[in-house]
């Protein structure tokens, strides 16, 4: 599904945030997830399909106002953004379809709450390479401070999360989505 949230979605953002320590948001586009997970024990076998490209994690510091930009891009494209719908974690927003992003939040680690994001502050953003390179986003990310790549696969993320964080199975709070992402007409 690329047209909006889902639980694999959440899922997949939530292990690339908790990957990275100093992240403040995570993303996946909706077209690097080829299937889902259902609640219950996993098999590598199972995330590999899932997620079976060689995206590996990035990260990139950018504004606060490059963040409103950035979802921006997401609510004009929104329906026709063809697989580039970003599934977020530690940040929440609604999209005004076809005008623009709104109510955007940046979740506080140290608060355990979301934050309206500031223009000036700069947020540590980590996605795959794929992702923070892509043309669509070129006047965002590669604009900026620079691009730090790391050695770890998404798929790999995921796992290491499933297994470290989870335990080994997915519970109910990834049974659907989690409504981080809001559509409004």
């Amino acid at each position: 599904v690329i047209d909006q949230e889902t639980n694999g979605g959440d899922l997949v953002s939530d292990a690339i945030y908790a990957s990275v320590e100093d992240c403040d948001v995570a993303f996946i586009n909706a077209g690097s997830i080829r299937s889902n997970l259902a609640p219950g024990a996993i098999t590598r076998g199972m995330i590999l399909k899932m997620l079976p490209y060689e995206n590996r994690l990035c990260s990139v510091k950018i504004s606060g106002a490059n963040l409103q930009k950035l979802f921006d891009i997401i609510a004009r494209s929104y329906p026709n953004h063809l697989g580039n719908l970003l599934h977020p974690s530690g940040l929440r927003y609604i999209v005004k379809k076809g005008v623009k992003a709104t109510d955007i939040q940046v979740m506080n680690r140290y608060k355990n709450c979301y934050e309206p994001i500031h223009p000036d502050q700069l947020y540590t953003v980590v996605s795959t390479e794929f992702n923070l390179r892509d043309k669509t986003y070129e006047d965002v990310f590669l604009k900026n401070s620079g691009i730090t790549e790391y050695k770890t696969l998404y798929s790999e993320a995921l796992i290491n999360y499933i297994e470290q964080i989870l335990h080994g199975k997915i519970g109910v709070q990834y049974s659907r989505p989690q409504h981080r992402i809001i559509f409004r007409d």
